[in-house]
């Protein structure tokens, strides 16, 4: 089975999938196909099927301490390029010089670790935009408070339970649309990302709280 295939059928958790796909397609390999088998699953955004069921390799306990080992690595280095801003050729380069660097991951434990941390960041696959438009404290104010009833809409919206998920977009696309300027449009759209930030903040202190 070649890795597209395998990344096709893939059912487990991202823990065991990464661990699999490591001695399968990486370990081992000439540098070449380690790289390519590498990139290669970074740059994966197709849906799985889950034909193919992966069976627990670790437990959840030795996967917390594996991922342990490189997290600080992995995650100050990948935000440190997205906050460069730098072109997805360089951030693909950068990253594999820093995964097939033996002197940083040395080990199979390490180097699954590392790509567990990677695969499971939030800026993988990644993506370089352009800058988008700043709009001041003030204009944003002005703009939200004259359009605060398409906010008010948009929350009667999410808070009731449509049959359909279509029929609930359908109704916040029409509240954009009508919506007449560029930054009317973007005040809008940064509302509904605050509310969806506050309700993850909010799950996230709640599993906190839970565990102390």
């Amino acid at each position: 089975m070649n890795k597209k295939e395998f990344l096709e059928k893939a059912n487990g958790s991202i823990f065991d999938i990464c661990t699999k796909y490591y001695r399968e397609y990486i370990d081992g390999k000439i540098n070449k196909e380690q790289k390519e088998a590498f990139l290669y699953l970074l740059k994966w955004n197709m849906i799985s099927d889950y034909s193919l069921k992966i069976e627990s390799i670790y437990t959840d306990g030795e996967y917390n301490e594996l991922i342990e080992k490189t997290s600080d690595i992995v995650d100050k280095f990948i935000n440190g390029l997205v906050e460069k801003r730098v072109s997805e050729k360089e951030f693909y380069k950068c990253l594999w010089e820093l995964y097939s660097n033996e002197s940083i991951f040395n080990g199979h434990n390490e180097r699954i670790s590392a790509l567990i941390n990677i695969f499971s960041s939030p800026y993988i696959p990644y993506f370089c935009f352009a800058e988008g438009i700043n709009i001041t404290d003030d204009e944003y104010t002005e703009i939200f408070k004259n359009n605060m009833l398409n906010t008010q809409k948009f929350l009667f919206i999410i808070s009731n339970n449509y049959d359909k998920k279509s029929e609930e977009a359908s109704l916040i696309y029409n509240l954009f649309k009508d919506l007449s300027t560029e930054k009317e449009k973007i005040v809008f759209l940064s509302s509904i990302i605050d509310y969806y930030n506050f309700r993850y903040e909010a799950l996230l202190n709640s599993v906190s709280s839970e565990k102390e």
